[in-house]
C-alpha cells in the first residue's frame, strides 16, 4: 500500500489556505454577509439608508457654482467652477455672504473641482475633465494661514499630473478621466475620479511636492453614481464622498470608514440617499464640521438656489 500521507497533508494544507484566504463581504450588517470570508471584496451590498440634510443658508450669487467646501481654522471655503474667477471665498454659514477671498495670482480657473489641506496647506484641484482631452492637470498648493485680509494675493505652487492609464486625449462627453474630488492624507494626495461610463470611481495617488509627476493608480470601487466631492475628518477615520446618479437623479454621500491605511474601500463602505436633485440640487462640495457632521453645497440648477447643507452621520454604523 502506497504512503498516502503526505498527499493527504498537502491536501489539508490547500485547503487550510484557502479557507484563509477566501474573499467576500465582511461586513455583518450587509444583506450578503459571508461569515466565512476572510477578507472583504468590495461586494457588500446594504438596504437603502437616507438621511435628510438640513438647508443652513443659501450661498452668495458669487458662490453659485460652488464646487467645493473646505474646514479649516474654523473657515468654511469654497470656490466656483469652470469659467469663474482664480479665487477661493471664505464663507459667513450663517447666511451665506463672503468674509475673505484669496486670489490665486497667475492660476487660471479651467476647472477648479474640488479643494483639501494638510497642517500647512490648502490644494485646490484643478482637475476637472469633462471632455477627458486636457493635459494641463494641476493642484495648487497654497500656504495656510489662522487669519485672512478681506482681500489676499497668493502665488500658488503647482503640482501637475496625469494618469497613468489614459493614452487617447480626443473630447469624449463619456470620458473615464474626470476627477472632481481631492484629499490629502499621511503627506500624499488622492484624487477619486467621476468615470461616466460605469459610473465606477478610481483611486489615485500624488505627491504633494510640486513638480510633473504620474499618478499611481491604487483602486477603483462601484460608486453606483458620479463622484463630485471629498473630504476627510480630521482623524483620518472617515472619508465623505459625495455625488449622485444621472438615471435615478438622487443625490448620495458615501461615507467610507474602518478602512485600511490607504485602501479606502477595504472597510465599511455606506451610501447614504439625501434626496432627489430636484430638492437638493447637484451636491458638489464636502467637508467634515466634526467627526459625526458634514456640511454640504449645491450648485445653483434651474428653480434650486446654491446652498449650504448640514447633515448629522452620527447614525452610520
Amino acid at each position: 500500500m502506497k504512503n498516502t500521507l503526505p498527499l493527504i497533508l498537502i491536501v489539508l494544507s490547500f485547503t487550510m489556505v484557502n479557507c484563509h484566504s477566501k474573499e467576500g463581504c465582511t461586513d455583518a450588517k450587509a444583506i450578503n454577509y459571508d461569515a466565512k470570508a476572510k477578507k472583504d471584496n468590495s461586494s457588500c451590498m446594504f438596504s437603502d439608508y437616507k438621511l435628510q440634510p438640513q438647508s443652513i443658508t443659501n450661498l452668495d450669487v458669487i458662490l453659485k457654482e460652488s464646487s467645493g467646501l473646505l474646514n479649516t481654522h474654523d473657515a468654511i471655503w469654497s470656490f466656483g467652477d469652470s469659467g469663474n474667477k482664480n479665487e477661493i471665498y471664505s464663507i459667513d454659514t450663517n447666511n451665506g455672504s463672503i468674509k475673505a477671498t484669496v486670489t490665486l495670482t497667475g492660476a487660471t480657473n479651467i476647472d477648479f473641482e474640488d479643494i483639501a489641506q494638510d497642517s500647512s496647506y490648502i490644494y485646490v484641484g484643478d482637475f476637472g475633465n469633462n471632455n477627458g482631452n486636457r493635459q494641463n492637470l494641476v493642484i495648487y498648493k497654497v500656504p495656510k494661514k489662522t487669519t485672512w485680509n478681506v482681500s489676499n494675493n497668493i502665488v500658488p505652487e503647482m503640482i501637475y499630473f496625469k494618469y497613468p492609464d489614459q493614452t487617447n486625449f480626443s473630447s469624449n462627453a463619456n470620458t473615464d478621466f474626470d476627477c472632481e474630488s481631492i484629499i490629502i492624507q499621511n503627506g500624499s494626495a488622492y484624487i477619486f475620479t467621476k468615470d461616466h461610463t460605469d459610473q465606477f470611481t478610481r483611486l489615485y495617488k500624488l505627491p504633494t511636492t510640486p513638480g510633473t509627476y504620474t499618478a499611481e493608480l491604487i483602486t477603483s470601487f462601484n460608486a453606483k453614481g458620479l463622484i463630485t466631492g471629498a473630504d476627510i475628518s480630521d482623524d483620518g477615520s472617515k472619508i465623505a464622498l459625495t455625488g449622485y446618479n444621472p438615471s435615478s437623479d438622487l443625490a448620495f454621500v458615501w461615507v467610507l470608514y474602518n478602512f485600511n491605511g490607504n485602501q479606502f474601500f477595504s472597510g465599511n463602505n455606506r451610501l447614504i440617499n439625501i434626496g432627489s436633485r430636484s430638492v437638493v440640487g447637484q451636491v458638489e462640495g464636502v467637508c467634515f464640521i466634526n467627526n459625526t457632521m458634514l456640511y454640504i453645497s449645491n450648485e445653483q440648477k434651474n428653480s434650486i438656489p446654491a446652498q449650504l447643507w448640514k447633515l448629522d452621520i452620527a447614525t452610520v454604523k
